[in-house]
């Protein structure tokens, strides 16, 4: 029905700061005091509540330790002034366990994130910026931090006595361009033995994280190179630097993606990690200018894509040209290819594409995407886009590409009428190739690793619209005889009011097919389906066709003849 006692802390480190009731408090008259900041009074009475009837969590008290006290430092809970009495105000008998605070100060996990090489450690010239280090207690997550540009993490202020696990992971972004067609070459010949893997280059290939890496990966690798899909698993995969994934040949199956610690109570350092990009199976990530993880091949052996045959129909302003293939690297064998073109998005729609003659070959995986459109790097105007046309292939069968010639037919079509002699760029990005080891064995031939990554050089090039037209001129419709519709063109040399007329054989105008208005100097095409003004179908017949044209030479008369058979 009643209880009262005292509590002091000794040694001065302990300041109350309030309380919560406990479970087996019934809903009376329940208070805690605090004469000092270092004591307290518990009161409880019965006033119609109800008394406490059974034992349990009576009230958590609740304090602030000094800032001065340290390490080891303690404070003794001495109960005094214990009373308590039954419901009928009865004397019961109440004794008090005294208790002891030891000081134990907050700990800190630090460590760092490093890509992996070749050998299974940890590359130091590829610090991981942007990963997510992760504290978790029971699978609750706690906190987080944020890998620095030198890779470092730092977890601080964690309370101590509790089990822990940290975590490196990064579920997407930061993997730029180094997944390529090499990567899926090397998936798919890991999974046929042509090839050995280490545990990092596993777990880098295993692109659909089920612990396997087969042709399915590979096939996943090289559509995540063309862009059209996105890999079923988190973008990295971490692991405890202190792992060794290459103890067995299976090991990479079973590396923890984080450090477990079953009772922390000490501050912790160099926990470090290592971790890979999904798809990344050669090991060049960040992919830019760093040795790739397979050997170079002889700098003699280089490959050469260059625009070719690149052409503009200045009437129809179709746009047609060719990417070749050549080079020394040729006579090793091509095993993996592939490129960025970069083209003016804003003037040109790419329309078709087909593969050359040197591609025409089976077992050779090919494939091509259109990227987002980017703002061009030295954009001019709000519509200074660079389209990219993305494409490669790898080799399933142990052949690769042996022969120069096209690798791809281009087709694409201007947008808009362009200024005479403006030259459009086509530029390569991101270029990538592997060959036939030089003096080694090819792939499928008895090599372990028989293959080398190579330079690629590649040759730009332009698309040069026709120059300004030197004279007035009026061409042969075509076709000619015509049915129903033949197509006719002409080309000025300066602005001039222009107008073309469609006549019988008696120098009756039948048809206006350019109004009289003011053009542009260059080149134009109409259409004529062989109906008149009205609409109505003429007769088969002879019929001329005249530009008139009234610039500032004067006035230019141009007049052809053609014929319709129905």
């Amino acid at each position: 029905g009643a209880l009262g006692a005292a509590l002091k802390a000794t040694n001065g480190i302990l300041s109350y700061s309030g309380f919560t009731t406990g479970p087996i408090v019934p809903g009376a008259v329940f208070s805690v005091s605090s004469p000092a900041p270092d004591s307290v009074r518990i009161a409880f009475a019965d006033l119609g509540g109800g008394p406490i009837t059974g034992d349990g969590l009576l009230v958590t008290l609740h304090f602030d330790v000094s800032p001065g006290a340290g390490s080891g430092d303690f404070s003794e809970l001495i109960f005094s002034e214990l009373s308590a009495a039954d419901p009928l105000g009865g004397g019961l008998s109440i004794a008090g366990d005294n208790g002891l605070l030891t000081v134990v100060p907050e700990v800190e996990v630090h460590g760092s994130a490093h890509y992996c090489s070749l050998s299974g450690g940890g590359d130091p010239t590829k610090p991981l910026a942007d990963q997510t280090a992760d504290l978790y207690q029971s699978s609750i997550w706690m906190m987080g931090d944020v890998t620095d540009p030198a890779g470092e993490y730092h977890l601080l202020s964690i309370p101590p006595g509790s089990n822990y696990r940290v975590e490196v992971q990064r579920s997407s972004g930061g993997v730029g361009v180094a997944v390529n067609p090499t990567d899926a070459l090397l998936a798919f010949n890991g999974f046929l033995g042509s090839v050995t893997l280490s545990g990092a280059q596993k777990l880098a290939g295993d692109a659909d994280g089920n612990l396997t890496v087969n042709p399915t990966d590979a096939l996943l690798i090289f559509n995540y190179f063309l862009g059209t899909v996105t890999f079923p698993v988190d973008a990295w995969r971490a692991y405890p630097a202190s792992y060794d994934i290459d103890a067995t040949p299976t090991a990479w199956m079973s590396a923890p993606d984080g450090i477990d610690y079953p009772l922390l109570n000490a501050n912790m350092y160099n926990q470090d990690f290592l971790a890979v990009a999904r798809g990344d199976v050669n090991l060049t990530w960040p992919g830019a200018t760093l040795a790739p993880a397979l050997a170079v091949g002889n700098s003699e052996n280089v490959l050469h894509l260059d625009i070719a045959n690149a052409r503009i129909d200045p009437y129809t302003r179709q746009v047609n040209w060719e990417i070749q293939l050549s080079g020394e690297a040729l006579s090793q064998g091509l095993y993996a290819f592939g490129a960025d073109l970069y083209y003016d998005a804003a003037a040109l729609n790419i329309t078709s594409i087909t593969w050359g003659d040197v591609a025409q070959t089976e077992g050779y995986q090919l494939g091509y995407n259109f990227l987002p459109n980017q703002i061009a790097l030295d954009e001019k105007s709000d519509e200074s886009l660079s389209g990219i046309l993305r494409f490669g292939g790898f080799s399933t069968t142990g052949s690769g590409l042996e022969h120069a010639g096209t690798l791809l037919h281009v087709a694409g079509q201007l947008k808009t009428a362009l200024a005479p002699d403006r030259a459009l760029a086509l530029c390569f990005a991101n270029t990538s190739a592997s060959i036939g080891r030089p003096g080694g064995h090819a792939l499928g031939k008895g090599g372990t690793n028989g293959f080398a990554m190579t330079a690629v050089q590649a040759g730009d090039g332009i698309i040069v619209l026709p120059a300004r037209p030197a004279e007035f001129a009026l061409q042969p419709n075509y076709p000619n005889p015509f049915n129903p519709a033949t197509t006719i063109r002409y080309q000025l040399p300066q602005a001039a009011e222009t107008e073309v007329l469609i006549f019988n054989t008696l120098g009756q105008k039948l048809r206006t097919l350019q109004a009289l208005a003011t053009q542009n100097a260059g080149y134009y095409e109409l259409y004529w389906d062989g109906t008149d003004d009205r609409g109505s179908a003429v007769a088969s017949g002879i019929y001329f066709y005249q530009l008139r044209a009234k610039g500032t030479s004067g006035v230019t008369v141009r007049t052809r003849k053609m014929m319709l058979l129905k």
